[in-house]
């Protein structure tokens, strides 16, 4: 309303000397000069008006001979309140300022400088800096930020913005950029040692490495025996998984576990034995197996995790003395004797659930 014009325009007036320190600058100076009334518009000079579109016309200016004035005191006021409100928010009370400070140095702590990116991990990430990170993450232990800061100093991180972050003295909080970069997904490694016979033993852990991958995990496979073992010191977590012939497991993976106690000993591990007696309710889990009591027994090697699968009978792939020898047990124990079929025990959701605790271990582990 035209009240409401006159009344902007006299506090916009008001308004603008405190703004420029007392002095009444060029907003000022053009409002004061745009407050003298303007002269009556003839009709033709209005329709030029309308299509010259002059600075200061809008649907307020009708001809009115104040028509200038409001519309540039409505556009000062405007401009007085946004100042005016900046200002206002500089005079916030000290509880205000220091929650907008936090916010901010949480979303600094969360998201880092998101001009930079960030920086690449190289060989100086070691398994130890990534099992500190994990601990400082699962146990929210953010007073260990300047240990870590040392670790990667000590390891030779070529990142000075990861250090400087972890020595700062902001309050850190979980989901930091540093810790997650650190403890990210593409630097798990995970090794499947397995033996099989038939190889339904490496379908299982073809599944387990779908699942794994599926968790961020690099997995790598190793059938034991067939060939020279990977170096097992980079992965961070090993599974081993071994099936029954005759009622044994293979020597072949006593050796290799042997061969590598010290290091499976250092990591986050897991067993499993997969055989058709683990079909049967009752036989079905690690404290129940027979095969798997007996690998127990045999070996002073304590797995973090332990799993037994039920596997497959396939006659048509099997030799001829193996076929009825395999026939004549599972004759003896109710199991299928039909040679021209293949039976599939195997309880794939379980198998799924334990690649899953294969994926937590590693973080359970450092946490332990």
């Amino acid at each position: 309303e035209r009240d409401e014009m006159l009344q902007a325009h006299e506090k916009a007036r008001a308004l603008f000397p405190t703004l420029h320190d007392g002095k009444d600058s060029g907003p000022g100076a053009a409002l004061s000069a745009s407050a003298f009334p303007a002269a009556p518009k003839s009709v033709w000079e209005r329709m030029a008006d309308a299509l010259d579109d002059p600075w200061w016309e809008d649907e307020m200016d009708r001809g009115d001979r104040l028509g200038p004035a409001l519309v540039s005191a409505r556009r000062a006021a405007q401009a007085a309140a946004y100042l005016q409100g900046e200002r206002l928010s500089l005079d916030a009370g000290p509880a205000m300022i220091a929650e907008r400070r936090a916010q901010a140095a949480l979303v600094r702590c969360l998201f880092g400088n998101p001009f930079h990116p960030l920086p690449a991990c190289g060989t100086w990430l070691t398994r130890e800096l990534r099992a500190l990170a994990d601990g400082i993450y699962a146990e929210c232990a953010f007073e260990r930020m300047a240990q870590l800061a040392d670790a990667l100093e000590a390891s030779g991180c070529t990142s000075a913005a990861l250090v400087e972050h972890c020595r700062s003295d902001r309050e850190h909080a979980r989901g930091c950029w540093v810790v997650d970069l650190l403890r990210a997904p593409s630097s798990r490694r995970t090794l499947l040692a397995y033996s099989t016979v038939d190889g339904h033993t490496l379908s299982i852990c073809e599944r387990l490495k779908q699942t794994l991958e599926a968790e961020g995990h690099a997995v790598q496979l190793h059938e034991i025996g067939c060939g020279p073992a990977p170096d097992l010191d980079p992965f961070d977590t090993i599974a081993i998984g071994a099936s029954i012939r005759y009622g044994r497991h293979r020597p072949a993976v006593y050796g290799f576990i042997e061969a590598h106690r010290e290091v499976l000993d250092r990591r986050p591990s897991a067993f499993f034995s997969v055989n058709v007696v683990a079909r049967k309710p009752g036989k079905d889990t690690p404290d129940t197996n027979p095969y798997l009591r007996a690998f127990r027994r045999r070996t002073t090697w304590s797995p973090t995790a332990l799993a037994v699968f039920a596997g497959a009978i396939d006659y048509p792939r099997y030799g001829w003395v193996d076929r009825q020898v395999i026939r004549f047990i599972l004759w003896l124990t109710g199991g299928p004797t039909d040679p021209a079929n293949r039976t599939e025990f195997t309880d794939w959701p379980a198998v799924d659930r334990f690649a899953q605790q294969l994926a937590r271990l590693r973080i359970e582990s450092t946490a332990r």
